[in-house]
């Protein structure tokens, strides 16, 4: 099983910090899991890539034929993005709905580290 980040870079790494002003969550993601931000999913015309880019962009966040993922982002939304995504390539896929701000607020473990190849 895979977990894959949907959110923007800045999230995933720790520099920045989602929720509120008054109720920020945590830093970082959820321990093991990949990047693959929900804007890298769609074209400029705001469609799914073609299946081909997808599967690349899968296989560069580590993923192998038959391996199953749970999708999150910061309350579910972006996620579903790359569910649809992973779905439309043969990913077995579930959403995490509540997400980072779900696993934040439990003060659940996180890291806080750059997505591999970027820093």
């Amino acid at each position: 099983m895979k977990v894959v980040d949907a959110r923007a870079t800045a999230f995933y790494d720790g520099a920045r910090a989602g929720g509120s002003a008054d109720k920020p969550d945590l830093k970082g993601h959820i321990p093991g899991a990949a990047n693959i931000p929900f804007s890298e999913i769609t074209g400029d015309d705001q469609r799914l890539k073609a299946a081909g880019e997808l599967a690349a962009t899968f296989k560069a966040a580590g993923f192998k034929s038959g391996d199953r993922a749970i999708v999150y982002c910061h309350i579910g939304q972006q996620a579903t993005v790359v569910a649809l995504a992973a779905k439309s390539i043969g990913v077995d896929v579930m959403l995490y709905d509540g997400s980072f701000q779900d696993w934040s607020r439990r003060g659940l473990p996180v890291e806080a580290s750059p997505v591999p190849g970027t820093k």
